[in-house]
């Protein structure tokens, strides 16, 4: 597939963030909308967790909402084609 705007692009990858944390006692992903409205929303779907773009923003909003119990920050990989 030649690049430029003369062909479409017909797969695309993208990988981001999620925040993997521990609430009583079951993994769980930091949900959308987390900290607005002062609710604190877990989720264990990951089409409803929080993704980031990079490790560093997700590591800022751990720290900027003081987020305990984490466990790690895990990479999610996106794909996307037409069939």
């Amino acid at each position: 597939m030649t690049k430029g705007n003369k062909d479409i692009r017909t797969s695309c990858e993208k990988y981001q963030y999620v925040i993997i944390v521990e609430r009583d006692d079951v993994q769980k992903y930091i949900a959308k909308g987390y900290g607005k409205k002062l609710t604190f929303d877990f989720t264990v779907l990951l089409n409803k967790a929080t993704k980031f773009d990079k490790v560093e923003l997700a590591e800022r909003f751990i720290e900027k909402m003081d987020i305990q119990n984490v466990i790690k920050i895990a990479m999610v990989k996106n794909e996307l084609s037409l069939q």
